[in-house]
This record gives C-alpha cells, sequence and structure tokens, in this order.
C-alpha cells in the first residue's frame, strides 16, 4: 500500500474543502483536478457567489450561519478575505416563510417596505406589490480566493495537489481503492469523489448512481458605475428567479436566471453563453436596477449539477464517498459540506 488514505476527486469547492478537513484530522490526502485550480469550465470558479441565510427551511439556515463561522476560520488561518458583507434582499410572495425560517434560528432580517428598501438603497428599484426581506448580514463570497484557501490550507498540512489530473477510472478493492489518473494507480483505503458535472459518468463507471441533472447556465455582468458594494437580490417574482450581487472583480453586478441553462450531456464541450438568457437578464436590469447600464457588459457560463429536489448527495458506498453538494446554491455551505464528506471518509479509516 502507498501510505496514501485517501484521493479526492476533484478540487472544485466540495473537494478542495474535503480535503482540508481531512488533513486537519491528520489524514495523508492526494487531491486530484482534471483542469488548471480556478479553471472556468466547472461551478466553483469566478470572483463571487452569494452569501445568503434566507432559506424557508431552518436546516439551510442553520448550515450557513455555521459556515459563516468556518469562513471565518479560515480567512484568520490564510489571511485571505472570503466573505464581504454588502447585505441581501429577498423579492416576493414566498419571503414571509424565509422570514419564519430565519427567526427560528434567531438570524437577523426585516421585512420593509419599497420605499423604504429604495431609500436605503437607491440603486435598485423594488416592487411595491411584493414583500421586501432585509437580511443585513447576507453578502459575497470571493469562490476564486475561497477555493485557493482552502487548497492552500490542506497542502500547507501535507496534502499532495495534483492540477490538470483525468481521473480514467476508479476500481474498488475488499481493503483498498485504486484511481488510475494519467497512466498511474494511486491506491488508497478511500476515494471521494465530488467532481461536480463530471461525477454522474466517473460513479456510474463503478455501478453508482448520481441522481443529477447538469445544465450550464449562463451569468451576465452588468455595469453600476462602480464604487458601491451592491446587496444581493433574490427575486422570487420570476419564475425561474432571478438574482444579482456585487461582483468585485468589475466592481458592478453579476446576474443570473437560476436553473434557466440547457441541459448538458458532456462537461467538456465548450459552449457559449445563451443570448436568451443576456436578454432576460437585460430586460430584468433594467426593471430592477434603474441607476444600472441594461447593456452587458460580458457574460459567461457555470455548470449546475442539481438534484430534483435541489438538495445535496453526500453518501458512503463502502469504499467510495460521494460529494455532490451543489445544486445550483451550494458554494456558501462548503465549509460544513466538506466536513460532512470528510467524516464519511474518516468512517473507513
Amino acid at each position: 500500500m502507498s501510505g496514501r488514505d485517501v484521493v479526492v476527486v476533484g478540487a472544485g469547492i466540495g473537494g478542495a474543502a474535503t480535503a482540508y478537513w481531512l488533513t486537519r484530522a491528520g489524514r495523508k490526502v492526494t487531491l486530484l483536478e482534471r483542469y488548471d485550480l480556478g479553471h472556468d469550465k466547472g461551478s466553483s470558479h469566478g470572483a463571487s457567489r452569494i452569501f445568503r441565510f434566507s432559506y424557508d427551511e431552518t436546516h439551510w439556515v442553520a448550515d450557513a450561519m455555521e459556515s459563516l463561522v468556518l469562513w471565518r476560520e479560515l480567512e484568520e488561518e490564510t489571511g485571505a478575505t472570503l466573505i464581504t458583507t454588502t447585505g441581501g434582499f429577498d423579492i416576493g410572495p414566498n419571503v414571509e416563510a424565509h422570514r419564519r425560517s430565519l427567526d427560528e434560528c434567531d438570524a437577523v432580517s426585516e421585512l420593509i417596505d419599497a420605499a423604504e428598501a429604495h431609500r436605503r438603497f437607491p440603486l435598485i428599484g423594488f416592487p411595491e406589490d411584493q414583500p421586501i426581506l432585509f437580511q443585513p448580514d447576507a453578502g459575497i463570497s470571493h469562490a476564486d480566493r475561497c477555493v485557493k484557501a482552502f487548497v492552500d490550507a490542506a497542502v500547507a498540512r501535507g496534502a499532495e495537489f495534483r492540477p490538470n489530473t483525468r481521473v480514467e477510472g476508479i476500481e474498488v478493492g475488499d481493503d483498498h481503492v485504486t484511481v488510475r489518473a494519467m497512466g498511474e494507480e494511486l491506491t488508497a483505503e478511500c476515494v471521494v469523489v465530488s467532481a461536480g458535472a463530471w461525477g454522474k459518468s466517473l460513479l456510474g463507471e463503478i455501478g453508482l448512481e448520481l441522481p443529477v441533472t447538469v445544465t450550464r447556465e449562463t451569468v451576465a455582468y452588468f455595469s453600476t458605475g462602480g464604487g458601491v458594494e451592491v446587496p444581493s437580490v433574490v427575486d422570487w417574482t420570476g419564475d425561474p428567479p432571478f438574482f444579482s450581487l456585487w461582483d468585485p472583480a468589475t466592481d458592478g453586478l453579476k446576474t443570473g436566471w437560476h436553473h434557466a441553462g440547457a441541459v448538458i450531456d458532456d462537461p467538456d464541450v465548450p459552449e457559449h453563453p445563451e443570448e436568451r438568457i443576456i436578454s432576460g437578464l437585460s430586460r430584468w436590469v433594467a426593471e430592477r436596477f434603474p441607476g444600472a447600464d441594461p447593456q452587458a457588459v460580458t457574460a459567461e457560463t457555470c455548470l449546475y449539477t442539481t438534484t430534483a429536489d435541489e438538495r445535496f448527495v453526500i453518501e458512503r458506498h463502502g469504499r467510495v464517498v460521494v460529494g455532490s453538494a451543489c445544486s445550483g446554491h451550494g458554494f456558501k455551505f462548503g465549509p460544513v459540506s466538506g466536513r460532512r464528506i470528510a467524516d464519511l471518509a474518516l468512517e473507513v479509516l
């Protein structure tokens, strides 16, 4: 045997966080990434993701609150700024349920009317006929920094990180696993597959079904003139909902149309952002951000790997641990999800 405890496949937010927690437990870890760290072909790239507590189920609120504590600990450990607080709004008929969940978890929020919301944040145009929930502790995760912080901290504790390493297959034995990658066979006691959109086919080859649908989503960026860390907005009046957040890379708005993207079969096939989505986002920005330029500055794609109920797949099958903790809203939960995935791997060791 190699002395290696765990091979982690995938260095997006899930795999990076898992490797971090495993090395904190003193385990010997090899972390494999198909492309460069921070590549733009998957789900964890870019300068920003929404960080919010606002959900209509309390377990999500509790996990977000715990994740923030762990993000702050990682900031202390690495010296990197990972979370910036901007505040956040939810707009639409379901915000009362969000408010109840937040109250049950003692998270701060307030229901305000359109006039008061606009007085505080004049850049945003609020509908007068919809409930508005403000959550002051919401903000953004600096996505690229977050992933890098987890990887750097894991490597500092002895993890081996191999970027540009494509996994060709997994073999599961009675007392070990073998991961074939770039012509090499890596043996370990356990393998964690946290490969995002690539996980379904990789697990299928060893008889494990990952019940997810992969879509290629389009996000577009808009100019606000800069100088304002704009609160995030989740607009539930749309079906599917629209969202926006401050993007530090452009000092403007990053926007998306949640789950509006096309279903794909092969995540390695490059595709351009969808014009129909960019057009829809432009119309929404013109309505919700009258002070912004409704002409998109740029656009890019991002993959969602989603279960039917948008919950996460974190489970163990013998020596194989599956971590698919995305469903289009998983980045913020990275520290908590990674710890849960790592705990399952530790059951094997």
